[in-house]
């Protein structure tokens, strides 16, 4: 099943006499009609639920359903990570870091699993880092549930497009229709999603140069696409004519599915071959992980309960030299600690000095700033500061960042932009100069 934006696509598979997944005995079922502005919150659950339970119920009857579930990318993560080659073992805490230093996103709040795009022994390692946020994936995962299905893997429609494009060795733009009229453009390099953008302007010149600006915004040298694939939708074909007379890409595709999407046929192709990227197995083996460790506790508190009244009265006869031995050991435990703490009192002091220093330089830009700019967020992270702001025209932007860079912060980068109805949306990361000289 495919969640899309006012509806579900439902594709049955059939299996062999192996009870292997056939791909050519896939049937194309109706759709399951969304309710009207639907988002994944507590307040339309119950109507997803029944609606849901009622299609179980008429096509399948009252037995539980496995499912394998592709969900609309919606304040996730994507994205392209680069690292010097290492060994698999280390691989994952490259990635936590990365995450806990790079993503805005608290790691706690986050489900992830990342896929190796491309490896050279000794040379780089590149990965791509897939992500949900917890609340949004438990929220689709109870419905399901809660109406009768057994949901078996679960991951992104544009992760599952991977599986169509994993033999091109290429850049390929993929455009498609989006949430609330928006488009929805995911640039794919070597078969995995690199960048992922929803185009929320109303004018097709704006338009058109948010979609130059995504091709161009990339680290490497190739500036141009191979090819544009589109699903036919009038604006993304229009949008895909203009940048291909522009230069920017050799070829146009179209993928017209009457009753299912691209994604879920190379999502069922995935499944066969079991490579599909399995974010709810990540959150349930989470939940696994916590309940074995709770019971791990209450059974080691219940050993040592009972070891404690067995061994009382022997412990009884040593208790002086016990006490003894015990004082002994905290005196030398508080004297280790108190060795520790001067360095880390040291650390905790310059890392206070170093942020007032940066609020005061925060401060300053921010004074100089033209006044028809509105800041509505700003993030601090150690010598690392994102903000968020409305404005009107691009010039204001570019002054920003100028007069940022002149008050010592370094290279404002801009990592976001939202233009609609003549109002910009946008984000600039910057780092102190500061930090960069440390």
């Amino acid at each position: 099943m495919e969640i899309d934006n006012d509806q579900i696509h439902v594709l049955s598979l059939g299996r062999n006499s192996q009870k292997k997944v056939q791909i050519n005995m896939a049937d194309i079922l109706p759709s399951i009609k969304l309710p009207a502005g639907f988002v994944p919150d507590t307040s339309g659950k119950k109507q997803i639920v029944d609606a849901l339970r009622d299609y179980r119920l008429n096509h399948w009857g009252s037995r539980k359903i496995r499912i394998y579930l592709l969900l609309p990318f919606q304040n996730g993560i994507i994205q392209s990570i680069k690292f010097p080659w290492m060994a698999k073992k280390y691989r994952d805490k490259a990635v936590i870091y990365t995450i806990e230093h790079e993503i805005l996103l608290p790691k706690e709040q986050l489900v992830y699993r990342y896929v190796t795009v491309k490896e050279r022994k000794n040379d780089f390692l590149s990965l791509s880092l897939i992500g949900i946020r917890k609340e949004t994936l438990s929220f689709y995962m109870d419905c399901f549930q809660q109406a009768g299905y057994d949901i078996r893997g679960t991951e992104y429609s544009i992760t599952a497009l991977s599986q169509t494009l994993a033999h091109i060795e290429k850049r390929i733009l993929f455009l498609q229709r989006g949430d609330k009229g928006c488009l929805q453009a995911v640039l794919y390099s070597n078969g995995q999603p690199s960048t992922v953008k929803e185009i929320t302007a109303d004018d097709e010149t704006e338009l058109n140069y948010l979609m130059c600006a995504l091709i161009k915004d990339r680290q490497d040298n190739q500036q141009f696409l191979n090819a544009i694939i589109t699903d036919e939708c009038s604006q993304t074909q229009k949008i895909a004519k203009h940048l291909m007379d522009d230069g920017f890409a050799k070829e146009i595709h179209s993928f017209p599915i009457q009753g299912a999407s691209m994604a879920l046929f190379a999502g069922s192709r995935r499944i066969a071959k079991k490579e599909n990227i399995n974010l709810s197995f990540a959150h349930v083996r989470a939940k696994k992980v916590r309940a074995t460790a709770f019971m791990g506790s209450i059974v080691g508190g219940l050993i040592i309960l009972f070891s404690c009244l067995t061994y009382a009265e022997i412990r009884a006869h040593n208790e002086n030299r016990t006490e003894m031995t015990v004082l002994q050991d905290v005196i030398q435990t508080y004297q280790q600690k108190e060795q520790q703490a001067e360095p880390l009192l040291s650390e905790g002091i310059n890392t206070r000095n170093n942020t007032l220093a940066d609020f005061k330089h925060l401060r300053t830009a921010l004074e100089t700033i033209d006044r028809d700019i509105a800041l509505t967020r700003i993030i601090y992270r150690r010598g690392d500061v994102s903000i968020w702001a409305d404005c009107s025209n691009n010039t204001q932007i570019m002054n920003t960042m100028t007069r940022l860079t002149v008050n010592g912060w370094s290279s404002p980068q801009l990592v976001e932009y939202h233009c609609k109805a003549g109002k910009i949306d946008f984000c600039l990361r910057m780092t102190a100069e500061s930090y960069n000289q440390e």
